[in-house]
């Protein structure tokens, strides 16, 4: 073969390998939310949530997982096929976060616990995060630790999730949504009393 032939090979083998290397980095990789950004250390280790979901529910292959600051900046990644999404949570929102998670609430809610009741088990979902505080992890799950559904911080990572799904829908405090929930069931109540005389009081 002449050098003409070699110099041919030799270089149709680097564009392939160089085509090759480009279509698994744009198509193939899958992306995640960096847990360690350059530069963002400290402000995560005063305060952090990684959060992320899981069950027989999720219709892609990588989970929905997100990265909130303690500034009220958050990273996150919906499916395998969407780009991550970075914004800023409701002031209120980080609030009600960060006084709710108080170091005993954190020990009492990391605990193991074995549950009959797992929505992952159901074709639902659970959650799984951890929540950084002075440098200090705690791992908490909705379905392996004990932390219930219907708990205020459960309450407000379910919240979180559903802002940084749909941020034009604003963000409810729990307690808010409890005294919406209570005052719809009393007036319902009224109503069926004065709809039905039988109804029970």
């Amino acid at each position: 073969m002449e050098t003409s032939d070699w110099l041919l090979l030799i270089l149709t083998f680097i564009s392939g390998a160089f085509i090759g290397m480009l279509v698994y980095v744009t198509s193939f990789k899958p992306v995640y939310v960096n847990e360690n950004p350059v530069g963002e250390e400290a402000v995560a280790g005063e305060f952090s949530v990684i959060g992320r979901s899981y069950g027989e529910g999720l219709a892609t292959t990588v989970s929905p997982t997100f990265r909130l600051l303690g500034d009220g900046s958050y990273t996150y990644l919906p499916n395998s096929t969407s780009e991550p999404v970075e914004g800023q949570v409701p002031g209120q929102l980080l609030k009600d976060l960060q006084s709710l998670s108080t170091e005993d609430r954190l020990l009492t809610h990391r605990e193991s616990a074995t549950k009959s009741d797992c929505q992952s088990e159901k074709d639902g979902l659970d959650f799984e995060y951890r929540v950084v505080i002075e440098n200090t992890s705690y791992a908490l799950d909705t379905c392996r630790t004990n932390l219930d559904y219907e708990d205020d911080l459960a309450l407000v990572l379910a919240a979180l999730w559903q802002y940084m799904d749909e941020p034009t829908r604003g963000y409810q405090t729990p307690i808010q949504r409890r005294e919406q929930s209570s005052l719809s069931d009393r007036l319902s109540d009224w109503l069926r009393q004065q709809l039905d005389p039988n109804y029970p009081d």
